[in-house]
């Protein structure tokens, strides 16, 4: 299947922090739309009150080959995606982001003016999950939200106080597919009662 779209993002996150998460998340998407993509293009987005990058509005800075669509690290928002990637490569193209209404959207590549065969793709190194703490920790703390460590306490004791865990037939598939590195469509859950 020709992979002729790419996914863009309009981010608050810089190139750096990017690459140590191995992906930009915490986006509403269609995940099945997302993962026919072949490349992610991220903007900056320095609006936002937790920009990395002050400078460059609208600047396209990184073109990454998509690897994987998962639920996103860390637990502020686990119902939106983290849109993973094996390669990337840094650009600079002014102005890219033309006041979308929506943070995420799909374009065809042949409308995109980057010219992909161009770039020189790196790999991307392990990720770093103690600067994905940190970010967990700036967001939770601009969203008002209790620090981790006390959410698992939480979680944990409501856990204990309780027989029932819900999953849904979705959500396993989901899960498998992120751990087994298989497509969803690809799982079948037979339930015997």
């Amino acid at each position: 299947m020709a992979k002729d779209e790419s996914v863009l993002v309009f981010t608050y996150k810089g190139l750096e922090s990017l690459i140590k998460f191995n992906g930009s998340q915490s986006w509403k998407l269609n995940r099945k739309r997302a993962l026919d993509c072949k490349y992610l293009i991220c903007s900056n987005n320095t609006n936002h009150v937790l920009s990395e990058n002050l400078n460059d509005h609208g600047q396209a800075f990184l073109v990454a080959k998509i690897s994987n669509i998962s639920r996103p690290l860390g637990t502020i928002f686990d119902d939106r995606w983290i849109i993973e990637f094996s390669e990337y490569a840094a650009i600079n193209v002014p102005n890219f982001w033309k006041s979308w209404r929506n943070p995420v959207i799909y374009l065809p590549n042949s409308e995109i003016e980057i010219d992909f065969e161009s770039l020189v793709f790196t790999p991307v190194p392990d990720r770093d999950f103690e600067h994905i703490e940190e970010v967990d920790k700036k967001e939770r703390k601009y969203l008002n939200l209790p620090p981790l460590n006390e959410v698992h306490a939480s979680a944990n004791q409501d856990h204990k106080n309780s027989t029932d865990f819900l999953l849904t037939i979705d959500e396993a598939k989901v899960g498998l597919s992120n751990n087994y590195n298989i497509p969803e469509e690809n799982i079948e859950i037979i339930l015997r009662g």
